[in-house]
């Protein structure tokens, strides 16, 4: 090898080697500043964290007074705030008083909701075998009043989730012209070729209030919520109904306030005590099944025998099952939002029933109803004044409130029902 390749050799070795030194000083200056600003976070960090202990420290010195909570979701907090306008022991003395063979029983009947099952129940195993009050209610809107005037009575009513109870009605007589009386038109044969509108169309008619002649609903949506797809169970125990116009925004609805008041939650509230107030509340989805609920509703209402059963519930469409189509996603999203309170009052209810029920059970085993404590509690307490419901029951429309423009044929939708075989109170509203 010559000399000059030996010198271009080890001039090349040297260049590398200056380049491997030139590279690892800029790979030891990169690890230097990395170094460095991780330090530097490290402190800022500690000075953080020490800066957010002494706050909260601070903040949770300021509490040590105060007693542990126990955390509550926001259900109980809502359940809490509700004040029935009967109280438990109110109640007691009028469940005790039926018992004894006083008082009466009262069925507020929410549409497509349960209600015809329940008090057809009562009636054909009950009422035809003793001689009891009975007090039906499924249009007027829920006065108040009621509770007072009836107050040796046992309140009873069914509820529905909103959203399939409104499916219900619109399968039962939304979706084909209703053209003759209930007896006819169960056993009219339905075809698609007849049908009145779509779910989706028929909703959002319901809703507008404005386009009932040319579809028909007119007949049956007298004071705007027989038939109706928003909040139907807050407005009818609060009577509290919709305007169809300007005129009627400006009426007053048995001087309790303007027809189209909006619902906030004040006003979900205040149905929520009224529903409270009831002594039993079944919930439809329950009923179809035998249980102890359904035991508990025949001993408050005056059998305490009955042994527990299911109501069963009436299948009459047959026909028109066969043009069933599921809703749409969007239907259902829109019903939600239009029965928002509803939804909530129907999540209500179906604790509230199970609270009334496991109070029950509780009174079955402390206190026995029944025998001589029952007889003597009944001559003591059920034969004062306006114990035993009055014949007739004067100076008020028991049940309902007087529904702007709901006359039909000289009268008002104030009147119950008849129950065959039973001793029926009822009068006619005054005119206003």
């Amino acid at each position: 090898m010559s000399l000059v390749h030996i010198s271009s050799l080890m001039k090349s070795t040297l260049d590398a080697a200056f380049r491997s030194i030139r590279h690892r000083s800029l790979y030891r200056r990169l690890l230097r500043f990395l170094f460095a600003l991780a330090l530097v976070a490290s402190v800022a960090g500690v000075f953080f964290v020490e800066k957010l202990h002494r706050q909260n420290h601070n903040h949770v010195s300021l509490l040590t007074d105060l007693p542990t909570i126990p955390p509550r979701n926001s259900t109980d907090r809502d359940d809490q705030l509700v004040v029935p306008l009967r109280d438990d022991a109110t109640k007691l003395q009028a469940q005790r008083c039926v018992q004894a063979g006083y008082g009466g029983v009262y069925f507020k009947h929410f549409r497509k909701a349960g209600g015809t099952t329940l008090y057809n129940s009562f009636r054909d195993n009950q009422c035809l075998r003793r001689q009891m009050p009975i007090f039906a209610s499924e249009f007027p809107f829920f006065n108040r009043d009621t509770f007072d005037v009836l107050n040796s009575t046992v309140f009873v009513t069914t509820l529905r989730h909103p959203i399939d109870r409104i499916l219900s009605l619109y399968w039962f007589e939304g979706r084909w012209p209703r053209t003759c009386h209930k007896a006819c038109e169960n056993n009219k044969t339905k075809d698609d070729t007849n049908k009145v509108a779509d779910l989706e169309e028929w909703i959002e008619a319901i809703h507008d209030q404005s386009n009932h002649t040319n579809l028909r609903y007119v007949r049956h949506n007298g004071c705007g919520q027989w038939v109706s797809v928003e909040n139907y169970y807050t407005r009818i125990l609060l009577g509290v109904d919709r305007a169809r116009d300007e005129e009627q925004a400006k009426s007053t609805l048995h001087q309790r306030g303007f027809r189209n008041v909006t619902l906030t939650s004040r006003h979900l509230l205040k149905a929520k005590q009224i529903l409270a107030s009831f002594d039993v509340i079944l919930i439809q989805e329950e009923m179809i099944q035998p249980s102890e609920k359904i035991k508990m509703f025949f001993e408050m209402t005056g059998y305490g025998d009955k042994p527990p059963r299911a109501f069963g519930v009436e299948r009459k469409g047959y026909e028109r099952a066969k043009y069933f189509v599921p809703p749409l996603n969007s239907t259902l999203d829109r019903l939600r939002q239009l029965n928002a309170l509803d939804i909530e009052l129907y999540d209500y209810a179906v604790r509230l029933s199970q609270k009334n029920f496991d109070k029950w059970q509780q009174r079955r085993n402390e206190d026995s109803l029944g025998g001589n404590e029952t007889d003597f509690y009944a001559a003591a307490n059920c034969k004062k004044p306006m114990a035993r419901l009055p014949q007739p029951v004067a100076n008020i429309a028991v049940g309902g409130d007087f529904c702007v423009g709901g006359r039909w044929s000289g009268r008002t939708w104030s009147d119950f029902w008849y129950f065959p075989g039973c001793i029926f109170h009822s009068r006619e509203a005054e005119s206003k």
